[in-house]
């Protein structure tokens, strides 16, 4: 599936450790990656309704900090579902 079919989007809840640095690496290989940081921390009802407010496509599918997608549930796959 084309990049531009799709958007990935990071909203940044004003993290402590490394990730902003780990999401900016991953902007390099992912055009479509959005990354969006909180100036602090909201909460994480605040923090997803921005995601919502903020992201750009018909769908969303939320993927929190211990949420993995494998190739057994490959991403690609739950979008050409929909």
């Amino acid at each position: 599936m084309p990049e531009n079919d799709y958007e990935i989007l990071i909203v940044d809840n004003k993290s402590t450790d490394n990730s902003i640095d780990i999401v900016n690496e991953m902007k390099k290989k992912f055009t479509n990656l959005r990354l969006i940081q909180n100036e602090k921390n909201l909460g994480r009802i605040q923090n997803w309704n921005i995601s919502i407010e903020k992201a750009q496509g018909k769908y969303l599918i939320f993927l929190f900090a211990n949420d993995l997608i494998n190739e057994k549930n490959n991403i690609h796959e739950l979008i050409q579902n929909l």
